[in-house]
């Protein structure tokens, strides 16, 4: 530890011992005296007492082996102060760092065996993070077990133990040094740790082995070359400075039955020998190593009065598995949440060690979810070991009367101190849950949902380990009404519902995505388990069918209201349905108990609703539950008796004490987007045949400002315009956009489920008694099937033909392509129906048919088109339009809806489909060029002008051509020309050529064709046309610039054919 160098200072002896005095009386306290100093181990990391952190009776507690076997470590702490310091002696004392030490640390080997030595700390040492590495890291360390039957000596000269009696004899080197601790004063750190595994059993009986006593050997302790036990440092120098023998005093190894006054060198920790009767002996270098009798064990309670009980179970008798009876909620509007932004629920768990006599330590917490935290909380008589909200924590310990004033004293005859319990605070941030990737716009909404987490806590020391606490977190979706003048707040509607003596109940109701006629959670709904209270009022929802009908075993006491974070309700009772259930008004019943006692006294009742809960295009009415017997439906839209200094606040009275119950009929104004399955938008720029997808406010027109006209509707055999700025449900609108105006792409408005004499009539008509009319209808606002649509008559007359409408196909105008016949209705486009007799047009969607089923009529005309010649006309502004030529004799034409005011393409007759060989296409707002082809055709067909004859060119099988008509010819005639068997010279137009002519031919088989110019003695004067051709009628241009006027003629000649016409060329 020292070299033997020493250098004495230039002062005397005497003078030197006056200095030391000095330095005793005034400062030996001080700084300047606190090094160098021998190092002292401890077992406890504290002189004259143990270091609660670590442990928290002064002992090394330990749970017994179960079903595996336990380790543990011991620490063992030093005080190294050994180091140089300059000026503090009158020679300069020789010391070495430390580079080696040895020591013995003994233990009862029928308790615990040794398994090896660890510079590492444990994952629960206390203070972790501030906790310097074990001195020893980096060592070479060795160790042997011997057995060393000194083992207790200096406590008890005759210890009962001392056959079994060993030590770990520890030897560790390095080249570098051992760290000091402070130098300033007396501080313990982890020097290493000795591990060690534990030998009893639980099931062994109770012994004296249920406690064993380490300690350091007091006959060795070794720090480079030197025994601190057995030599004292510098002993060679106290002749020149009297301050090194104080300093560095002659080795005591006391024992306990004597010197009581005597120092023990080396060694710190706890010395009982003054104390009265203390549990167990013990002596600097020592601890005890202590086996509970008994296994800790986890349990958690809730002190919660609300809710269900008890608030905190086992699950499916499971031991290892807790839950939170009732879920843990947030709303996702703040203004439904007492706390004020973060929202987030809480609920406070005491952690329990609930095994008596026992102390359960180092146990870790974790969430296994980003949105389930939690912390401890503060106060007298609780731990706070984890001060911030995390989803990982440690908790030292758990006491169970092994700590405090009912505990055993410690070995110091103290009462050990306790820091109390463990108060954890769960808390639920809804933030902190992560958005699905098919968030829509509003991505908060969409991370309202169930959701589970757990906390799991583990310990070595727990009989049962890991136990976890299953917590459920709703974050209540919103319903979609509310009222806020800054924007929505999602509260629901809400109606509060009062007595004569000034009781008031709450009650909301409303619609929202994913809610349901049942009891839905996501939504804060739950159910009473108790009936209408008698002695106050209560007013409670219970669900009810479309009919009006209770449902039964749903909610049979009523619905309630989930407290929102955690403990604060906001209403009595609350119902939300669902915002994608439009086929009907949803109904809302409330039964009320008026009161206690007297109960006509607590009359009148006054219902309250605001008008800004509602959303703009529903309809909700208040009605009795007995048909109008009771009281007459009230519009609360419209009707309601206002509230003084209550904007948009209404009321109704019920005066009735026989009246217990009432209905609101809610029909909900239902957002339409109006784009097809591809999201795009049903409307199109150009003409477009439209109905009301839902019913807006006072019917008025919806397609404002985008549209470039008013609506045009179809009546008595024309069309007409609505010029009041109002539309009608179930009526078909022509409108027009342009490329610059606003596409309507969503409708705000009620369901249009009823179209009837009764409910929004339309009125169809016959132009023509004996051929029927056309009528241009409107669509519900579900999807349905045309065998859905029906007639009822007007007054006594005939109702029109179901039959005779289908025959004649249900037809919808497409932007750019004309007519094409459907199967099915969908919301927010019109549609041509044809009727045999005036009638009322008819539909209800209480049981739509949705079926994909085809009408037997519809299925026999497209079977008729696809075995046809599909003929194809499209202009030069994108439109196409195809036409049907049939083949057989035994069809009827397909006849199409009146003229469009836009784009049309149909045979003469207003037909679709012909089989004529020869036809005429009519041609409506096209934009010239127009070109014509065709599919699946077999054959040639011959385009010329309806009215003048010009030939416009053939299309046929052959070649899959076309013929582009740039003329604006309006009536083409399409005829179909059989392949002649010979060839044939069919024209020349025009003749006389004044410049330019087409000459027409048929030739009978493919291959090389020369067409001349001859005169009259056969000279050849112009070579028109020299290559392959296909069979069929054909032509060529013939320009006749450069060609004197005269009589000449075409030759045309091929393989097999030579054939030729007159021609006359003037100029």
């Amino acid at each position: 530890m020292y070299r033997n160098n020493t250098k004495v200072k230039g002062v005397n002896k005497l003078t030197s011992l006056a200095i030391a005095a000095l330095l005793f009386i005034v400062g030996f306290g001080s700084t300047f005296a606190q090094y160098p100093k021998v190092p002292v181990l401890s077992l406890t990391g504290q002189d004259n007492g143990y270091n609660d952190l670590w442990f928290p009776n002064g002992r090394i507690l330990m749970p017994r082996n179960t079903e595996y076997e336990r380790e543990f470590v011991v620490p063992v702490f030093i005080d190294n102060r050994w180091a140089v310091n300059q000026g503090k002696y009158t020679v300069d004392l020789p010391i070495n760092p430390i580079k080696s030490f040895q020591f013995k640390l003994f233990y009862d080997s029928a308790s615990v065996t040794p398994v090896g030595i660890e510079t590492t700390h444990p994952k629960f040492a206390p203070n972790s993070a501030k906790l310097k590495e074990p001195l020893a890291k980096g060592f070479q360390i060795n160790w042997s077990d011997v057995v060393d039957k000194t083992y207790y000596t200096h406590i008890n000269n005759s210890p009962t133990t001392s056959n079994r009696g060993h030590a770990v004899v520890i030897t560790a080197s390095t080249n570098k040094s051992l760290p000091n601790t402070s130098l300033q004063f007396q501080d313990f750190d982890v020097l290493l740790y000795v591990r060690f595994r534990a030998v009893l059993n639980q099931s062994e009986p109770a012994s004296n082995l249920n406690s064993t006593y380490f300690h350091i050997g007091r006959d060795s302790i070794v720090y480079n070359d030197m025994n601190i036990l057995q030599t004292a440092p510098f002993v060679e120098y106290r002749d020149y400075d009297p301050q090194v023998a104080q300093d560095f005093p002659n080795p005591q190894r006391p024992n306990y039955n004597s010197n009581l006054g005597a120092v023990f060198t080396g060694l710190a920790g706890m010395d009982n020998r003054t104390k009265n009767e203390p549990p167990n002996l013990i002596l600097p270098g020592g601890i005890w190593f202590q086996y509970m009798t008994k296994q800790p064990l986890l349990g958690f309670q809730v002190n919660r009065q609300i809710g269900q009980q008890p608030p905190i179970k086992l699950v499916d008798g499971r031991n290892d598995l807790y839950e939170l009876v009732d879920p843990m909620t947030v709303d996702l509007n703040p203004n439904r949440n007492p706390n004020p932004f973060p929202n987030t629920a809480t609920r406070t768990v005491e952690v329990l060690n609930v095994e008596a006599g026992t102390l359960l330590k180092d146990i870790e917490v974790v969430s296994d979810q980003p949105w389930l935290e939690f912390k401890t909380l503060p106060g007298q008589g609780f731990q706070n070991p984890i001060p911030s909200l995390s989803t990982e924590g440690y908790i030292p310990y758990i006491d169970n009367g092994l700590l405090g004033e009912a505990s055993e004293r410690d070995d110091l005859n103290d009462i050990p101190n306790d820091e109390g319990g463990i108060s954890l605070q769960i808390s639920c941030d809804p933030s902190k849950i992560q958005a699905g990737d098919d968030a829509t716009d509003n991505p908060e909404i969409e991370k309202t949902g169930i959701y589970t987490g757990y906390i799991t806590f583990k310990s070595e020391y727990a009989d049962i380990s890991p136990v976890r606490i299953k917590v459920t977190f709703i974050y209540f979706r919103p319903p979609l009404e509310g009222q806020n003048p800054q924007g929505r707040k999602l509260n629901g509607i809400t109606l509060t519902v009062a007595n004569r003596d000034g009781e008031v109940d709450t009650l909301i109701f409303g619609t929202g995505d994913r809610a349901t006629i049942g009891v839905d959670s996501l939504f804060g709904e739950t159910a009473y388990n108790v009936p209408l209270l008698t002695d106050e009022l209560d007013a409670r929802f219970y669900p009810i069918d479309g009919n009006g009908k209770e449902i039964p075993g749903l909610a049979p006491f009523g619905m309630s209201d989930f407290a929102t974070n955690d403990e604060q309700v906001k209403a009595n009772s609350r119902d939300i349905r669902s915002s994608d259930d439009t086929t009907r008004s949803l109904l809302f019943k409330v039964k009320f108990n008026p009161g206690k006692d007297n109960k006509d006294q607590r009359y009148p009742i006054i219902i309250t609703w605001n008008r800004k809960d509602f959303i703009e295009g529903s309809s909700l009415f208040i009605r009795d539950t007995d048909n109008g017997k009771s009281f007459e439906p009230l519009d609360m839209w419209l009707e309601g008796t206002p509230v003084p200094g209550e904007p948009f606040a209404y009321s109704m009275k019920i005066d009735d004490p026989r009246i217990r119950e009432f209905i609101i009929e809610y029909t909900p104004a239902k957002i339409v987007e109006y784009v097809d399955d591809e999201g795009n938008p049903i409307i199109n720029v150009g003409w477009n045949l439209l109905s009301l997808p839902v019913q807006p406010l006072g019917n008025l027109n919806p397609w404002k400002p985008g549209a470039l006209n008013d609506p045009y509707y179809f009546f008595l055999n024309s069309y007409q315009q609505e010029t009041d700025g109002t539309v009608r449900p179930g009526v078909g609108y022509f409108l027009k956009y342009n490329d610059t105006a606003e596409i309507t792409r969503t409708f705000r408005g009620t369901n249009i489920f009823e179209v009837s004499p009764e409910v929004n009539p339309v009125r169809v008509y016959t132009a023509d008694e004996n051929r029927g009319g056309w009528n241009a209808v409107g669509a519900p606002s579900v999807p349905i099937n045309v065998e859905a649509l029906d007639f009822r008559a007007v007054g006594s007359g005939n109702r029109p033909d179901k039959n005779y409408m289908l025959e004649h196909g249900v037809w919808k105008y497409v932007t750019k392509e004309g007519y094409k016949e459907v199967n099915e209705l969908r919301p927010g486009l019109g549609y041509w129906i044809k009727v045999d007799e005036n009638g009322y047009y008819y539909f209800n969607t209480a049981n739509p048919k949705l079926s994909n089923e085809v009408s037997s009529s519809l299925a026999y005309r497209n079977n008729l088109k696809a075995m046809s010649t599909e003929i194809v006309v499209s202009d030069n502004n994108q439109s196409a339009k195809s036409l049907f030529v049939s083949n057989s004799a035994k069809v009827n034409s397909i006849e199409l809806p009146p003229l469009p005011p836009s784009f049309d393409v149909r045979f003469e007759g207003n037909t679709e489909l012909t089989n004529n060989n020869e036809a005429i296409i009519q041609l409506t707002n096209v934009v010239y060029p127009v070109s014509i082809s065709a599919k699946g055709l077999n054959g040639t067909f011959e385009l010329t002008d309806a009215a003048t004859g010009e030939y416009f060119g053939t299309i046929s099988s052959d070649d899959y051509s076309s013929v582009e008509i740039s003329a604006s010819s309006n009536s083409i005639r399409l005829n179909k020309v059989e392949v002649a068997e010979e060839a044939t010279l069919n024209s020349v137009y025009p003749n006389p050529v004044l410049s330019d002519a087409i000459i027409n031919f048929n030739l009978p088989e493919s291959g090389n064709v020369n067409v001349t110019l001859i005169d009259a003695v056969g000279n050849t004067v112009a070579n028109i046309f020299n290559g392959n051709m296909n069979a069929g009628s054909r032509q060529v241009d013939f320009q006749a610039n450069g060609v004197a006027s005269g009589n000449y003629f075409v030759k045309i000649e091929g393989n097999s054919f030579n054939k030729v016409m007159r021609l006359q060329v003037v100029k």
